[in-house]
C-alpha cells in the first residue's frame, strides 16, 4: 500500500479530548485488557503526547504519528486502525503472528503479497497458526524470531486451511519495514531488540536457527591432580537477533575444567545467508591424563571427514561458478548478436521504407510496418532477447545518437517525428535486398494444396415436382435453370422465341408471389422467383479434404484493432470456411512476422458450424494488407471471399 512515495495532503493535530478518545480505540481495536499492555500503551502514547492525524492524497488514507513516529494508520475512512512496524516494536501483543520463511521478506519488500507456501506451520499443524477468518488482521514474522516485518489483512480462513494443499495467496501486505510508510519514522529500533535487517538474494528455504554459546574464564585456579568443579555462577547474558537464512547449524561449546570466578555467557541468535562449508563442534579440554590424548583420536578423523567435505564441496562451488560463467557467456553472445540484427533492420527501415511523409509514425507501427519486415534475410528479430527489452527503449537510445528526434503527442504516446539523414552511420549504412514476404512463403514453404468453392442450390419440398428424381441433390445456378427451362419446355409452358411463360400448378406454387394456375410470368421474373426459393449450400475442397456446409460462403474477414496502450492487432476471423485451421497455421504466421499470435474462441458463429469449432486468429502489430496477399498467394483463397475491414 506504501511501495510509492507519499504524499500527504493535510495535518491536523488532535485536541486533548481527541487523544483521549483515540487511546480508548487502540485499547477497544487491539483488546488491550492486561496490565502490562496498558503499561506498553501508555508508554507508547505517553500521558501528555497529542497525535497528528494526517490525511494523504491516494485512497483517502490517515496516518496517526506521535513524536514524529507514525504509529497507525487507516487505509481509508471507513477502515478500523492498523498498527505499524513501529507500534508493534513497542507492542508486540497488539496482532497475533504468521511466521513466514526467512527468504520469503525479500518478495514482500518488493511489492508482493504473502503467498501460502511462504508460511511457517509448526510441526506441520494449521493450529499453530491460531484461528482466523478472512479479513482479519496479522503481523508477519520471520521464523524463528519475534520480530515484526509487516502488517496485512488475511484472505483465507483458518478452517479451511489444509498442510497438504498451501497454495493461493494468504495474505494482502499493507504496511511492511523499510516501505515508505517506515520511513517517514526515526527508522531506528528498539534498544531491547537490537535488530540488524541483512539484505539477501538466498533461494526461497525454510528459516533455521544458529546458536553459540560460550563460557569465558579470565582467572582460574586447577589442580594437577584432581580437577576442580565450579559453583554455580551468576550468569550476565546478552541477546542479538539479525534476520537472513542460513543453510546449516554451527554449534560451538569451549568447556574448561577450572574453577570460574566470573563467567560471562553471551548467546546469539541469527537468521544468516551464509552457507558453511563444514559443521565442526570443537571441544578443548585441559588435562594431563593419558585417556585424554586417546579420546582426542575420534575427534582428530572427524575433522579430517569435515576437510575431505570441505574440498568437495568447494570442487562443486567451482564447476558451479563455471557453469554459470558458460550460461551468462551465451546469453551475452545471443544479445550481441539480437542487437546487430536490431541495429541493421533500424538502419535498413529509415533508408528505404520509412519517408518523411509518413513522419510522424507510433513506435508501434514503426515496429510492425517497418522494423520487423527489414529484418536481414533468414534471421528472427525478438526484442525481448536484446539488451534493451522494450523498442521504446531503444529508440530511446537511438534519439541519444542522434539518429531520430521523438515527440511525445499525447501522455504515453511517443512517436518518430524527424530522421537524421545526415547522420554519419545513416549515409555509410549500405542497405541489403529483401525478400517481399508474402513471397518467401511461397517459395519457402510448401504451397497450400489447391482450393475448390462451389456455391449449390438444393431444392425445398414445394420444388419436389419441378425436379423429381434429383429433389436430393445439389446444383449450380446454370444447372437449376437448365432443369427449369427444360420443364417449360416439356410441358409446353412458352411459347417459341417468347418471353413469358403460362404457369402450371408446380411453377405456380413454387412462385412466392403466390400466382395461379393459367397466370402468365416472364421468364426473367420466374428464374428468379425460383432461383429465390432454392436452399442454399457451399462445398469446399482442399486436397483431399472436402465439405458441403449449408447457407453461404462466409468471407474471411480481417480486421485491425487498437489495445490499451495504443497497441495495435490483427484479427483474422473464418478461416475455418476455407478448411484452415487458425491453431496450424498461427505458428508460422509467429516466425514469418517475427511477433506473437494467439487463438481466440470466435464470437460469431459460421454457418453449420458449432461455435466451440469457430476460432480467430490474433497477431500483434498492423498486418492486414500482407494477411490478405497471403491467403490469396498461398492458400488460394479469392479476393472476394476476403474482407478487410
Amino acid at each position: 500500500m506504501f511501495k510509492k512515495p507519499i504524499k500527504v495532503q493535510t495535518q491536523s493535530l488532535m485536541r486533548r479530548s481527541d487523544a483521549r478518545k483515540f487511546k480508548e480505540l487502540v485499547k477497544i481495536t487491539f483488546n488491550l485488557k492486561s496490565e502490562q499492555q496498558e503499561q506498553e500503551l501508555t508508554n507508547l502514547l505517553g500521558p501528555k503526547a497529542v497525535p497528528i492525524r494526517c490525511e494523504l492524497q491516494q485512497h483517502e488514507s490517515e496516518i496517526y504519528f506521535i513524536d514524529k513516529q507514525p504509529l497507525f494508520f487507516k487505509p481509508d475512512r471507513h477502515s478500523s486502525l492498523v498498527p505499524t512496524v513501529y507500534a508493534l516494536f513497542a507492542i508486540p501483543s497488539l496482532l497475533p503472528k504468521i511466521p513466514i520463511y526467512g527468504p520469503v521478506f525479500q518478495y514482500i519488500a518488493g511489492g508482493a503479497d504473502l503467498m501460502l507456501p511462504g508460511v511457517v506451520l509448526e510441526n506441520n499443524q494449521i493450529s499453530s497458526l491460531g484461528q482466523f477468518k478472512k479479513g482479519d488482521l496479522r503481523c508477519v514474522i520471520a521464523h524463528g524470531t519475534n520480530i515484526p516485518l509487516a502488517v496485512g489483512i488475511m484472505q483465507v480462513n483458518s478452517q479451511s486451511l489444509r498442510p497438504d494443499k498451501m497454495k493461493g495467496k494468504a495474505m494482502i501486505i499493507l504496511h511492511f519495514f523499510e516501505d515508505y510508510l517506515w520511513q517517514l519514522g526515526s527508522r531506528e529500533f528498539p534498544e531491547s531488540l537490537n535488530m540488524t535487517i541483512k539484505e539477501t538474494n538466498s533461494s526461497l528455504t525454510p528459516t533455521t536457527i544458529s546458536t553459540s554459546t560460550s563460557t569465558s574464564t579470565p582467572t582460574s585456579t586447577s589442580t594437577p591432580t584432581t580437577p576442580t568443579t565450579s559453583s554455580t555462577p551468576t550468569p550476565t547474558s546478552s541477546t542479538s537477533i539479525s534476520i537472513s537464512t542460513p543453510t546449516s547449524i554451527s554449534i560451538s561449546t569451549p568447556t574448561s575444567t577450572s574453577t570460574p570466578t566470573t563467567p560471562t555467557t553471551s548467546t546469539s541468535i541469527s537468521i544468516s545467508t551464509t552457507t558453511p562449508t563444514s559443521i565442526s563442534t570443537p571441544t578443548s579440554t585441559t588435562s594431563t591424563s593419558t585417556s585424554t590424548s586417546i579420546n582426542s583420536i575420534p575427534n582428530d578423523i572427524s575433522s579430517l571427514e569435515n576437510k575431505i567435505n570441505e574440498i568437495q564441496i568447494n570442487e562443486n562451488n567451482i564447476n558451479q561458478v563455471e557453469s554459470q560463467i558458460q550460461t551468462q557467456t551465451l546469453i551475452e553472445q545471443e544479445k550481441a548478436a539480437m542487437d546487430a540484427i536490431l541495429m541493421s533492420s533500424f538502419l535498413q527501415s529509415l533508408k528505404t521504407t520509412l519517408k518523411d511523409k509518413e513522419l510522424p509514425i507510433s513506435f508501434a507501427s514503426f515496429y510492425a510496418s517497418h522494423l520487423i519486415p527489414n529484418r536481414p534475410q533468414d534471421s528472427n528479430l525478438d526484442i525481448k532477447k536484446t539488451t534493451h527489452k522494450k523498442i521504446g527503449k531503444f529508440l530511446e537510445q537511438m534519439k541519444i545518437q542522434n539518429f531520430i528526434e521523438i515527440v511525445e503527442k499525447s501522455p504515453g504516446d511517443f512517436q518518430i517525428s524527424k530522421v537524421n539523414r545526415s547522420h554519419p552511420e545513416y549515409r555509410s549504412f549500405i542497405s541489403y535486398t529483401i525478400t517481399p514476404i508474402v513471397q518467401t512463403i511461397t517459395t519457402q514453404t510448401n504451397q497450400a494444396p489447391t482450393l475448390i468453392v462451389r456455391e449449390l442450390l438444393k431444392p425445398p419440398k414445394a420444388l419436389n415436382n419441378l425436379f423429381a428424381s434429383k429433389r436430393d441433390e445439389y446444383f449450380t445456378t446454370s444447372e437449376v435453370q437448365a432443369i427449369l427451362w427444360e420443364y417449360v419446355a416439356k410441358n409446353n409452358l412458352s411459347q417459341k422465341n417468347s418471353k413469358e411463360v403460362t404457369l402450371d400448378e408446380t411453377l405456380a406454387s413454387a412462385n412466392k408471389k403466390k400466382m395461379a394456375r393459367g397466370d402468365v410470368f416472364t421468364k426473367k421474373g420466374l428464374a428468379e422467383s425460383i432461383m429465390s426459393s432454392m436452399l442454399q449450400y457451399h462445398y469446399v475442397e482442399r486436397g483431399s479434404e472436402s465439405e458441403i456446409r449449408k447457407g453461404v460462403v462466409n468471407a474471411v474477414k480481417i480486421k485491425v484493432e487498437q489495445r490499451q496502450g495504443r497497441k495495435l492487432i490483427t484479427r483474422v476471423s473464418g478461416l475455418e470456411t476455407f478448411l484452415i485451421s487458425p491453431e496450424t497455421i498461427a505458428p508460422d504466421l509467429q516466425r514469418l512476422f517475427a511477433t506473437s499470435t494467439t487463438c481466440q474462441q470466435s464470437l460469431v458463429r459460421l454457418p453449420g458450424r458449432s461455435a466451440d469449432s469457430c476460432f480467430d486468429l490474433i497477431i500483434q502489430g498492423n498486418f492486414q494488407a500482407k494477411i490478405i496477399d497471403l491467403l490469396a498467394t498461398k492458400f488460394s483463397i479469392p479476393k472476394k471471399y476476403v474482407i478487410g475491414l
